[in-house]
């Protein structure tokens, strides 16, 4: 399982090609989950496959199945929310919080999987996903 850690300066919200760009490059190089950071709140998509489409599939997750999983960690809850930048939801996010602070935790275990929980300062778990080798 191959991770990508990378503070971004971009906006995940707007599907650009510059996002297809950068996920296309992880997933050349074997990338199947992408933790970035934001200023925006926090966001996950549905697994990302190089001919630019989105499909809905729910964690868990297999690392082998040629696909990018995306988590931006909007810990900030800032002004810069998903609700005034992308006002109805996009098809390819899977999970996401709206002005609210948090904190992510990846954990790892014996069984080769990945385990990525969001919490909310509110409200506690928010989001939680399995990814397996």
């Amino acid at each position: 399982l191959s991770v990508g850690l990378q503070r971004v300066k971009f906006v995940l919200p707007v599907a650009t090609d510059r996002m297809y760009t950068y996920f296309n490059a992880m997933l050349d190089v074997g990338v199947s989950l992408y933790i970035g950071a934001h200023t925006h709140d926090y966001e996950r998509t549905y697994p990302y496959f190089s001919n630019q489409t989105f499909q809905r599939i729910e964690s868990p997750y297999s690392s082998n199945r040629g696909y990018l999983v995306s988590i931006i960690e909007g810990v900030a809850g800032s002004d810069t929310s998903l609700i005034t930048s992308m006002p109805e939801l996009n098809d390819y996010t899977a999970s996401y919080t709206l002005n609210e602070t948090g904190f992510g935790i990846l954990t790892t275990n014996a069984n080769s999987q990945v385990v990525y929980t969001h919490y909310s300062t509110r409200q506690g778990v928010t989001d939680s996903m399995v990814i397996k080798k």
